[in-house]
């Protein structure tokens, strides 16, 4: 089953044939449409008439429900809590989600650039597949599905086509996707100083370049244009955007099916975060399995992997797929920032965070004492 909401009451009468209705616990009416295999084009001129007044993300939205999916795989979803900003750039286009068509057991993974987002697409992968040699190919299996650039169609034509458990990939904050409460999202952040140098490292290994995202030569004047650039979209890593995508996560804290990870509690402990993984998707593998795949998700050994883990492999994106992981190393500015460096960052990031929401974005659970 499939809904959507209607604001104008007075056209429910025009639909008798499609399905019933209920109340919500949000006292919205909600209308539950059976679709047939033979599918539900015959009704759009109508559905567009009803859902004219619609903003065009509710609208897109209300299409995929009701037109996209069989009647065997659609499942009760509530209405999301919808974006409230938008961000459009070289790299990202949030309003692509309004083409989005959810499923109830559908994973969202939701990080800044160079925070550990192939690192966990991988990790979802193995616990999903339960195989330690799982072919990854997070551009197929795990689309960036605001990617800007991209063929729409083709890349939700993949992800419609996939069977299984869905995981899928995006940079956009909290506040520009949607939030449905039953699906599952997973946020990653990594300490904002390393994933400076961790973006100029990817960028260095592009066979392109980003016109709006210059590489600065000098590491030191490149920070400076890190700390205070005006690009504030989320997909290039630059602070605001950095800053702001770890609020928003914060802002839905109370969230039981929003996780949150932290780059160097992976790195000191990646069986024990794997496990809060698995936990949170709700799947469990025998100790021994769980073993391998934990060692399967070891960073070197995605290194070793490129080609089957590393995003775009083999489509001449980079210039060297293993470079895509660098390093998975910590304090990367030592011998490369300056005195003064670093104060401009401690005073922009004291001004916009407090001391505890400081201390897990940089350093994780064992600096902030939740282990």
């Amino acid at each position: 089953m499939g809904r959507t909401l209607f604001s104008d009451l007075s056209m429910l009468n025009t639909l008798p044939q499609l399905g019933v209705f209920q109340q919500n616990r949000l006292n919205a009416v909600v209308l539950c449409v059976a679709a047939p295999k033979n599918g539900m084009n015959v009704h759009s001129r109508l559905l567009d008439r009803v859902l004219k007044g619609r903003n065009s993300w509710q609208r897109g939205l209300d299409y995929s429900r009701l037109l996209g999916r069989e009647q065997e795989k659609m499942v009760m979803i509530n209405a999301p809590t919808a974006p409230n900003a938008e961000y459009v750039d070289v790299l990202a286009d949030s309003r692509l989600w309004k083409h989005f068509r959810p499923r109830a057991d559908d994973i969202i993974i939701v990080t800044p650039p160079k925070s550990g987002t192939t690192w966990t697409q991988a990790i979802v992968a193995l616990l999903l597949s339960g195989d330690p040699g799982f072919n990854a190919s997070p551009s197929i299996n795990s689309p960036w599905i605001d990617a800007a650039g991209d063929d729409i169609d083709e890349v939700f034509g993949q992800l419609e086509a996939q069977t299984q458990r869905r995981y899928i990939k995006t940079h956009t904050s909290l506040d520009g996707i949607p939030v449905w409460h039953e699906l599952t999202y997973i946020c990653v952040y990594r300490h904002p100083v390393d994933v400076y140098f961790s973006w100029r490292k990817h960028e260095m290994n592009m066979t392109f370049e980003l016109d709006d995202l210059p590489i600065i030569e000098d590491p030191s004047e490149g920070f400076r244009d890190y700390l205070d650039s005006a690009y504030k979209g989320t997909a290039g890593a630059r602070l605001p955007g950095l800053l702001n995508h770890y609020k928003c996560t914060l802002a839905e804290g109370n969230r039981p099916n929003v996780l949150r990870l932290h780059y160097a509690d992976m790195t000191r402990d990646l069986a024990a975060e794997m496990a809060r993984v698995a936990d949170h998707l709700g799947v469990s593998h025998s100790p021994e399995v769980m073993a391998s795949l934990v060692d399967a998700a070891t960073f070197d050994n995605m290194k070793q992997n490129a080609a089957r883990c590393a995003p775009a492999a083999g489509k001449g994106v980079w210039h060297r797929d293993d470079a895509f992981f660098d390093s998975a190393s910590s304090n990367k500015w030592e011998g490369q920032l300056t005195e003064d460096d670093l104060t401009a960052y401690d005073a922009k990031i004291s001004l916009a965070l407090k001391t505890e929401e400081r201390d897990w974005l940089e350093w994780g659970n064992a600096r902030s004492g939740q282990v």
